[in-house]
């Protein structure tokens, strides 16, 4: 269920779904934001940068930092740090590719060559 404006020229917010993902992270999290869903699902609020860490995949223990002295500019700052981040789920499997073509890449290079680091294609 979505709260749209019919004015383009307006600010359009939205409810999420609880039952499905979230269509964009967001670095800023506003009710007002422009073409956001960043309403939660069933409550009259924003969503909370616990909420909108473990969208991106992050687990609870994770640690956000700020250099920022007030909690609203600290706050601010996490919604910024967990919108720009690619998710962790995302960010893991492709290490995991990367990871099976560098080892594919190894296997195939001759012993000599795959033995020191300076012919390594890798540095």
């Amino acid at each position: 269920m979505s709260n749209l404006s019919l004015d383009s020229k307006t600010p359009c917010f939205g409810r999420l779904d609880a039952e499905s993902h979230f269509k964009t992270a967001m670095t800023t999290v506003q009710p007002r934001s422009r073409s956001s869903y960043l309403l939660h699902p069933s409550q009259k609020r924003a969503i909370s940068v616990v909420e909108a860490k473990r969208a991106q995949g992050f687990p609870d223990d994770y640690i956000l930092w700020s250099d920022k002295l007030q909690a609203g500019s600290q706050v601010k700052d996490y919604y910024r740090h967990i919108g720009n981040a690619v998710p962790v789920p995302l960010a893991a499997a492709l290490g995991r590719s990367l990871e099976a073509a560098f080892v594919e890449t190894a296997k195939r290079l001759p012993q000599e060559e795959s033995s020191t680091r300076e012919d390594s294609p890798i540095v």
